[in-house]
């Protein structure tokens, strides 16, 4: 059973100020220990907190993603921009379920001229009355 600092505080309050105990110095440090009252009477009698265990990873939780960086061109789906989030852990040795990086192709607008018109991999699609590069999925291995 533990008991929340609030709790010890409290009770080493009451039990230092009631006229039963006594202040005695422990040799050699600077800490004095209570005497005179039953202390292990005093918490059986209040209600204990309940305090995670020291190996309790059940609070561990991504933070909220950071903005996507700046994409690395300007068109033709030859670029790529990431974003990170950052695992919010009670303890080093906790870990999040998922991932911590994302990255995503972006500037899908179709080069122009002299460029290529899309990036390898990507071929030119219409799409929304527009055309943009998109990952073929067409495309043949070659022996």
């Amino acid at each position: 059973m533990s008991y929340s600092p609030v709790a010890l505080q409290t009770a080493l309050l009451i039990l230092s100020n009631s006229s039963a105990t006594t202040l005695v110095d422990i040799p050699g440090s600077s800490k004095k220990i209570i005497t005179g009252l039953n202390v292990t009477t005093f918490f059986d009698e209040t209600t204990p907190t309940t305090v995670p265990a020291a190996t309790d990873c059940s609070a561990a939780a991504w933070n909220t993603w950071q903005e996507w960086t700046a994409c690395t061109d300007t068109c033709g789906s030859c670029g790529t921009q990431t974003r990170f989030r950052s695992c919010n852990k009670p303890l080093d040795t906790c870990t999040c379920t998922g991932t911590a990086y994302e990255k995503e192709y972006c500037n899908l607008a179709v080069c122009k001229f002299p460029k290529d018109s899309c990036c390898e991999g990507f071929v030119p699609k219409s799409s929304g009355g527009t055309f943009v590069c998109l990952v073929n999925t067409t495309a043949t291995a070659t022996p």
